[in-house]
């Protein structure tokens, strides 16, 4: 599964949702703790967003763009902390 950049998320978010109307499907958080968001529109189908608040790692698709990719959101500091300060 690819890893892309807060840019790459952001970019591909917008391709679904900008320039036209588009609805915010309920925040929710699943069974297991991750937090799902889907973005609903007429033009140009649905984004997908699922996080995992543990490790702050986002996974996303659309239905332009089925592959799942994963995107980081940990800074340099929380992955220190997540692994006792050893990287």
């Amino acid at each position: 599964m690819k890893t892309v950049t807060l840019r790459e998320l952001e970019d591909a978010k917008s391709e679904t949702i900008s320039g036209v109307e588009y609805h915010e499907g309920r925040l929710f958080t699943s069974q297991s703790g991750m937090v799902c968001k889907t973005y609903y529109t007429e033009e140009n189908g649905n984004f997908y967003e699922v996080t995992d608040p543990n490790t702050c790692i986002t996974e996303f698709w659309s239905d332009k763009h089925p592959d799942s990719r994963y995107y980081d959101g940990r800074t340099r500091e929380t992955i220190e902390a997540m692994n006792g300060g050893a990287e």
